[in-house]
């Protein structure tokens, strides 16, 4: 079968080359000069358009959770070295107003400022412990044509948090993260707070 794919991102190549190893004709369009959309990185994998450049520029999203099975078994199958990183978040308001995650607190604060940091943190987990246990033990069909502002329908701290998580793991924007399929970030999210990241 004769297949055109728009677009040359990540999602375009990867569609390219399943669809090849299935031995259908793909014909890839990119408007770009290059492939790669928002995960190419400069100085690795195309040559500087300066001369004795140095600079590396990341361009997008290059973490991954490891709950990203599909993707973390296509890269490996690709033979793309993936390595352990320690990935920490915050969510800073315009009235001051804070949260770290764990591992951006122990990366940013010592002392007794840590020890209040890590009480604003759990004081957060506790207030959501009924959302935390509800999403715990929800299955994936539960969220079927459901957009993400359904399960995170309040205007609240935690849901700000996590429709920001799901911008930055699928790379929406936030503007539209609302509409996001709550059956693809419900999953991610619930196993957030356990789960490891590869680079």
């Amino acid at each position: 079968m004769r297949i055109a794919i728009v677009g040359g991102g990540a999602s375009g190549m990867a569609t390219a080359y399943w669809l090849d190893k299935q031995k259908h004709h793909v014909t890839l369009f990119e408007k770009q000069p290059i492939l790669g959309g928002h995960i190419r990185t400069l100085n690795k994998n195309v040559l500087p358009n300066q001369s004795e450049c140095d600079e590396i520029l990341e361009n997008g999203v290059l973490e991954f959770p490891t709950v990203f099975y599909n993707f973390v078994a296509f890269m490996q199958e690709l033979g793309v070295e993936l390595e352990p990183v320690q990935i920490g978040s915050a969510l800073l308001f315009k009235d001051g107003r804070h949260f770290l995650s764990k591992v951006a607190i122990q990366k940013n604060f010592t002392g007794i400022q840590r020890l209040i940091e890590y009480l604003r943190l759990d004081a957060l987990y506790a207030r959501s412990a009924g959302f935390i246990m509800k999403m715990r033990f929800s299955q994936t069909h539960d969220f079927y044509n459901q957009p993400l502002s359904e399960p995170l329908n309040s205007a609240c701290t935690r849901n700000t948090w996590l429709k920001l998580l799901t911008m930055y793991s699928y790379s929406i924007p936030f503007e539209i993260i609302d509409n996001c399929p709550a059956e693809l970030a419900i999953p991610m999210l619930r196993e957030y707070a356990l789960v490891s990241w590869v680079r």
